[in-house]
């Protein structure tokens, strides 16, 4: 018997493709155990990255990247601020999705392209809240396809709220109406 991963036993979804199991390696930034269905290795750093810290390291590197204010959880819920959580120290340097995943081109990854291509698209920053509208500047092409990458891992793990950044909760919250 093997060491038991953190997103199994909280009954999170399994990264699509990937099978769940004994824990494959230890959260390099928040230290849970994660099997291959719940974790993966980052490709720019010797990490393993766990389920729930994936895709808030994605939309930490979005948001420094697209320039933008954090914007408030969509309720009155508390939440790590991104530079308190460790994740705006990781993000340095994260300038595009395979710098975290390897190359999104890859099989693995096939399940997740449509979405993040569709939710990478240009959006028109009227009526879009304040901290997110410098993902619709025409520059931030690389930083909304980080966010897509965040947002489609996040659904697919079925990560709970109190699980994800601001600027997270704020996005999916988006992308729901």
């Amino acid at each position: 018997m093997g060491a038991v991963c953190y997103l199994c036993e909280l009954n999170y979804g399994v990264i699509p493709g990937q099978t769940a199991g004994d824990a494959a390696g230890a959260c390099k930034l928040c230290g849970v155990l994660a099997c291959r269905g719940h974790g993966v290795r980052n490709a720019s750093k010797p990490a393993y990255i766990c389920g729930c810290c994936l895709p808030n390291l994605l939309a930490s590197a979005a948001l420094r990247q697209a320039g933008g204010a954090a914007p408030l959880p969509p309720r009155d819920t508390p939440a790590p601020q991104d530079g308190a959580s460790g994740y705006g120290a990781w993000a340095v340097g994260l300038n595009e999705v395979a710098d975290v995943l390897g190359d999104p081109e890859a099989t693995r990854w096939a399940w997740m392209r449509e979405d993040v291509n569709y939710l990478a698209r240009p959006f028109d920053a009227n009526g879009v809240p304040e901290g997110m509208r410098a993902f619709a500047k025409p520059q931030a092409g690389e930083a909304r396809r980080l966010l897509a990458t965040a947002i489609t891992l996040a659904v697919a793990l079925r990560l709970p709220e109190d699980e994800l950044l601001p600027i997270l909760r704020v996005a999916l919250e988006m992308n729901r109406a």
